[in-house]
């Protein structure tokens, strides 16, 4: 598989990272028959070092819930394929739904940022969303925050952005890059309705109490119409 050749300007980033540049229609893994077992023992093992770093007893970032699922997907795949089965495609999920105790950090930054009188939308390290305010609720078609709460941010995205999107959260992850943040952006958004609009938005990671850090998203709404 090839290297990426990333851009660090962000225009050019971004006019690269729509679908169909950022996907190969087939990527082919030779794995030999003897080591088709292993993969079971590779998903196990790395679902435990998940829930290890979950449970912070590993020095490691976040791991992109996305990213797990296809992890979870290669290794099924390779051993359905081994069996002579038929390939079937992974495709990233945004119908997941995560909860939060009202007890929680969570519920907490909900509130901090959720009552914010700007246009703020934030998520955790692994991009669900954890607080979204009235205004951006309204704007994308709501009918309030609990729709949105707990949902993966790609619920938001085009899905022509969903595998760029799922690259540059990893990578920012992994190795701190971070061409699209701290600066003004314009990007389509996808409202309830399935319809897309333009938006102005501004994304920077903030760390708040009790060393939580978030990524906070600050819109430019256009004028709400008469």
């Amino acid at each position: 598989m090839p290297r990426p050749q990333l851009p660090a300007d962000p225009n050019a980033l971004l006019a690269s990272s729509v679908e169909p540049s950022v996907t190969a229609d087939d990527v082919v893994l030779l794995v030999p028959t003897a080591s088709v077992p292993n993969f079971a023992v590779l998903d196990d093992l790395l679902g435990r070092a998940v829930d290890a770093a979950k449970r912070g007893r590993l020095l490691g970032p976040a791991t992109q819930p996305e990213i797990v699922e296809m992890r979870e997907w290669l290794c099924g795949e390779v051993a359905r394929q081994g069996g002579h089965e038929e390939p079937t495609p992974w495709v990233a999920r945004s119908d997941v739904r995560s909860s939060f105790r009202a007890d929680s950090a969570w519920a907490r930054i909900r509130r901090e940022l959720g009552g914010s009188a700007e246009p703020l939308i934030a998520t955790d390290s692994t991009c669900v969303i954890v607080a979204v305010t009235p205004s951006v609720v309204q704007f994308l078609g709501y009918r309030d925050e609990t729709d949105l709460l707990g949902r993966r941010i790609l619920v938001v995205i085009p899905t022509r952005f969903h595998q760029a999107h799922i690259a540059g959260t990893t990578l920012h992850a992994t190795n701190g890059r971070d061409v699209l943040l701290h600066q003004w952006l314009t990007l389509p958004v996808v409202r309830a309705d399935g319809t897309e609009v333009p938006v102005q938005l501004h994304v920077q990671p903030r760390r708040l109490h009790e060393d939580v850090s978030v990524f906070v998203a600050r819109f430019q709404l256009p004028p709400a119409d008469n």
